[in-house]
């Protein structure tokens, strides 16, 4: 009883010192934030009184101070711009065959597991060969005597003895049981289930005790080392496709993309969905690419080694044209000039500029929505201007 009771008041005592120990984190947080907004206003008393010494020092020198809205600008230059199409499509892999038996017969063995890497002519599983073992052997006694008659008659024959009918049925004999032994150790051959090229065993369709049929799948072998990739094209495209053309190959799942090239363009227009296909071929080395993967195959159609581009974003439309906000120094000052231009090809967010910029140019960036012709400008930095184009107020 007296073990129970000393028990409980310990368990009273360390109940009672959480609420004391929360109550004390509480206080330590109150402290922090009243520290913290203590900071902040002294940062903003700062601020305006830095504002009212620069006005200041501006009314004795006799110049005023005016402030532009804050926006931040880019750089305008020429470079590659490059438009594709994309395209869905499923990768293949060039060799995958499923192996097959020429002749039927009871699965005695399988010699691979799934995932075995096997070369070319391999022996992958076995059929059961016991009849034309027996054959064989039936082949090669029949053989023995054949080849015995056939040497005494051709004895017989070279000293004019005997009928020339006997020695040709003697000789005929011999070879005909020659090639049926031949033929029998090739169906013996056909017992054995072969890898057509070197890969890997993909999956194993047979067991041990089944009938393996002609036709019927045993085993899937795979090589992976070249990955072939199939899309369907719109025809408009038609042009744009040739075969040993470069292009580029995205893979979804793994974020990866790699470069190919176009191994053949379909001849004939499906009526369909109006597209044709396009075969690339890919280097698949590290076997990182498995068939039925999708794929996304970007083609090159568009190609300018030297022109500007600038983000969609900041055209903008007006009734009759588009126009964009370059930052110039006018007076001293820098502010909002409104420039006509015409764009091209649009892609990836990026649209080609024909006409209306140049490499002098300073587009305005953040805050492009807010600025009209002829404003007066602040520029800032990226970290000093919030998406809506007002100041930060870090």
């Amino acid at each position: 009883m007296k073990t129970y009771y000393l028990f409980f008041i310990a368990l009273l005592l360390i109940s009672c010192s959480k609420p004391e120990e929360i109550e004390k984190l509480k206080t330590q947080l109150g402290k922090a934030k009243s520290n913290y907004e203590a900071a902040k206003k002294s940062a903003i008393d700062l601020k305006n009184e830095i504002e009212e010494l620069e006005k200041q020092i501006a009314t004795i020198e006799g110049v005023e101070i005016r402030k532009g809205k804050l926006v931040t600008t880019i750089p305008v230059s020429a470079g590659e711009f490059n438009h594709y199409i994309e395209v869905q499509g499923t990768a293949q892999s060039e060799k995958n065959i499923t192996v097959s038996t020429d002749m039927g017969g009871i699965v005695t063995a399988i010699y691979v597991d799934e995932g075995s890497r096997v070369g070319k002519g391999r022996v992958l599983a076995q059929l059961d060969n016991t009849i034309l073992l027996q054959q064989v052997e039936e082949i090669k006694t029949s053989l023995d005597l054949a080849k015995t008659v056939y040497e005494k008659q051709k004895i017989l024959w070279d000293q004019n003895i005997g009928s020339e009918i006997q020695f040709l049925q003697a000789k005929n004999n011999k070879e005909s049981l020659e090639t049926k032994l031949k033929t029998t150790y090739a169906q013996l051959e056909k017992m054995k289930i072969k890898s057509p090229i070197d890969g890997y065993v993909d999956e194993v369709f047979i067991k041990l005790g089944e009938l393996a049929s002609p036709g019927n799948p045993a085993i899937r072998v795979v090589n992976l080392n070249m990955i072939e990739v199939e899309a369907s094209v719109p025809e408009n495209y038609l042009g744009s496709v040739t075969n040993g053309e470069k292009v580029t190959v995205y893979f979804p799942a793994l974020e990866m993309e790699k470069e190919a090239i176009v191994k053949s363009v379909g001849q004939v227009i499906n009526p369909n969905n109006r597209t044709f296909n396009v075969l690339v071929k890919i280097t698949n080395e590290d076997a990182s690419l498995k068939p039925n993967l999708l794929a996304v195959l970007k083609i090159m159609d568009y190609y300018n080694n030297s022109v500007i581009s600038i983000p969609n974003r900041l055209i903008h439309f007006g009734r009759d044209s588009k126009f964009v906000y370059v930052a110039k120094n006018e007076n001293g000052e820098t502010v909002a000039v409104k420039k006509e231009v015409e764009t091209g090809i649009s892609y990836k967010g990026k649209v080609e500029i024909i006409t209306g910029l140049d490499d002098s140019d300073i587009l305005v960036d953040e805050g492009y929505r807010d600025v009209t012709h002829g404003e007066l400008l602040t520029i800032a930095s990226k970290d000093q201007i919030t998406s809506d184009g007002r100041e930060s107020e870090d």
